[in-house]
């Protein structure tokens, strides 16, 4: 039986308070918002395209029609494994940091201004990090952040500006502990960790992308369970969401290895249905592998490794994908005495 409290977490993730906060006002472009981030948590991509191709034309000075369409395109690309179409992500992101721009011209303090300009230079941070530029990604990182941060100075009910502000403040911190020492590198990640707790308790537009980056910061803090109990309830409100079903998969790996297995077969049956890069199958496979190797069922972890190319040769495409992955691999390969191991 699972404790109270657990239920009332359930409760709060699914059903959040309707507390007063960021709502766009023009009621389409806020529908729009709405049902096309929707779209993408549940990988209707088409449809999310559909919608901020509409949104662009319907209002062609707004920027946000441009940004959520570079993070349509990031996101199927990068949920399937593939290569990054980087002209065309780039083209809605210099589109929408123009119409930024102009609009900042005329009104240098509207919140909603700052607000496009600051989920630009975001996204463009984001993507540029996965494509390995990380010294423009973290100039870009910190220029969003003053502009959310500008944005919740001028107007507190843009909730939204939270989710990056606490992520920042949590990553930044953790990734300089080494130089902690130094008297001006501080530790915000507490702060971090409240300012996302807080947005969840709203129903904003990027809710869900709040309670996912607080589920990875609970997995960075070993805190399994808190992570479970966070994805859980919206993994069971969009089972066919591939983006709740990771999260899900991953912390049960350290609760319920078996129960982690059972979901990382859903997902390569999900994966089965689209047309997406071998080294998703591969990643998978891999973590199924380990699972059952370090549950003691070394029989069934090699049936998996062996689904693997021959000696882990990949693909440049599949190597980037999986990254670290390929050592890992390697490694695991090596503890179950197989052929070929490197």
């Amino acid at each position: 039986m699972k404790p109270v409290y657990y239920t009332l977490f359930c409760f709060l993730i699914v059903f959040p308070f309707r507390l007063s906060a960021q709502k766009h006002p023009i009621q389409d472009i806020h529908e729009s918002l709405t049902t096309g981030i929707e779209a993408i948590f549940t990988q209707n991509y088409s449809a999310a395209e559909e919608i901020f191709k509409s949104l662009v034309k319907k209002h062609p000075k707004n920027p946000l029609g441009n940004i959520y369409l570079a993070a349509t395109y990031f996101t199927q690309t990068h949920d399937l494994g593939q290569s990054f179409n980087t002209a065309l992500i780039e083209n809605q992101l210099d589109e929408a940091d123009h119409k930024a721009d102009a609009l900042l011209e005329m009104e240098p303090h509207n919140s909603w201004y700052l607000y496009y300009k600051a989920l630009a230079h975001g996204y463009r941070a984001y993507f540029e990090s996965e494509s390995g530029s990380w010294f423009s990604a973290f100039k870009r990182a910190i220029s969003a952040k003053n502009c959310f941060t500008d944005c919740v100075a001028n107007d507190s009910t843009m909730i939204d500006c939270y989710v990056a502000i606490g992520a920042w403040k949590f990553w930044s911190s953790d990734k300089t502990e080494f130089i902690r020492w130094m008297p001006f590198v501080s530790d915000e990640r507490k702060e971090g960790i409240q300012l996302l707790q807080q947005v969840i308790r709203y129903n904003t537009y990027n809710r869900n992308l709040a309670i996912h980056s607080l589920f990875w910061i609970y997995v960075r803090q070993k805190r399994f369970r808190e992570a479970l109990y966070l994805v859980e309830p919206l993994y069971k409100r969009h089972p066919q969401s591939r983006f709740f079903l990771w999260d899900v998969a991953r912390a049960n790996e350290e609760i319920d290895r078996k129960l982690a297995i059972q979901y990382y077969q859903k997902l390569l049956d999900s994966y089965s249905k689209t047309q997406c890069s071998k080294a998703v199958f591969f990643a998978i496979y891999y973590i199924i592998a380990k699972n059952y190797f370090l549950a003691g069922e070394a029989t069934t972890a090699r049936e998996y490794m062996n689904k693997m190319p021959a000696n882990l040769q990949f693909s440049k495409e599949e190597s980037d994908y999986l990254g670290g992955k390929v050592e890992r691999m390697k490694k695991l390969k090596s503890d179950l005495g197989l052929n070929n191991a490197k």
